[in-house]
């Protein structure tokens, strides 16, 4: 992308840090009337080493549902809130999912900061 069409989209959003934030910026390329293209040719080399630390999946939970809060229809809320709801709290008992109580506790804790932010996106 270039530089001016970061500039012009903000670039990534800090209230994501870490996981998301790619997410976000293409639906506000996408909102702004830009085309997002794949290119095959492109390839990257990420050394990472996947680990189940509580701060990892609390970020990934709260980027997750500061996303969806904040960019889907209400209408297409209400449809998923019961599937939703469903599937988190039948993976509450599997802590070795990565995903116990605790982190899926703390990623809904800030609804009324997810809540203000759907607002200023949505204006």
């Amino acid at each position: 992308m270039r530089r001016s069409t970061w500039d012009d989209l903000g670039g990534f959003d800090t209230e994501f840090f870490a996981y998301h934030e790619d997410v976000d910026l293409c639906w506000r390329a996408r909102q702004h009337g830009l085309k997002l293209r794949l290119v095959h040719a492109a390839s990257v080399r990420h050394h990472y080493e996947f680990s189940r630390n509580a701060q990892k999946m609390y970020l990934m939970e709260r980027n997750r549902l500061l996303f969806v809060l904040t960019t889907y229809e209400s209408s297409t809320l209400a449809l998923l809130a019961l599937l939703a709801t469903t599937f988190d709290a039948a993976q509450l008992p599997l802590p070795a999912a990565g995903r116990p109580l605790e982190v899926l506790l703390q990623g809904w804790w800030r609804f009324d900061s997810k809540l203000l932010r759907r607002r200023a996106v949505r204006a």
